[in-house]
């Protein structure tokens, strides 16, 4: 009965720990989507805060701005936004924690884009929005396939759409 009821004031769910019909209870939430978070934590492990559910295919920024108050994890609020650790090409208010947002940008020698065909699994990391998992499925893709045509050829790799390609940007570039 707790599941099909919106939340109450104040209540907060751990999408870490939450089944799919409790995450469906979120703003803007639907089913479909709670399957996919469980799905991803299932595969990929818990998110551990508020930008670990950005890996998830269909929530970006906007999404994680509406749900941040009603959001917990490990029994802990996330961590309040700041403009001092907001990315600065996000283009909006909402800032990752500071363990996301302090990363420098993966960039080769010089300040130059990181190269898609040579860099390391650790070496995308670095890069906004891809975390160790989705780093390793770059680097299998490419040895697998070959090497990348052009940075929107990343959207071949699974987990990678074109918002993912737009944020990366001028951050890479495939030659």
């Amino acid at each position: 009965m707790r599941q099909a009821r919106p939340l109450a004031p104040g209540e907060r769910i751990d999408p870490d720990t939450a089944s799919a019909s409790e995450l469906a209870r979120l703003p803007r939430v639907g089913l479909g989507l709670a399957k996919a978070i469980v799905s991803d934590r299932d595969a990929k492990g818990p998110f551990g805060g508020l930008a670990g559910l950005d890996r998830v295919a269909g929530i970006g920024p906007g999404l994680l701005r509406t749900l941040e108050p009603h959001l917990t994890f490990g029994g802990k609020a996330p961590p309040a936004p700041s403009l001092s650790t907001a990315p600065a090409d996000i283009g909006t208010a909402f800032a990752f924690p500071p363990s996301e947002a302090l990363k420098a940008p993966a960039t080769g020698q010089r300040g130059t884009a990181l190269n898609l065909n040579q860099a390391t699994a650790v070496e995308l990391e670095g890069l906004p929005g891809i975390g160790p998992s989705l780093a390793r499925r770059i680097v299998a893709d490419r040895e697998a396939r070959g090497p990348f045509a052009a940075v929107q050829a990343l959207d071949r790799v699974p987990g990678i759409g074109p918002a993912l390609v737009g944020r990366l940007g001028t951050l890479v570039t495939a030659p």
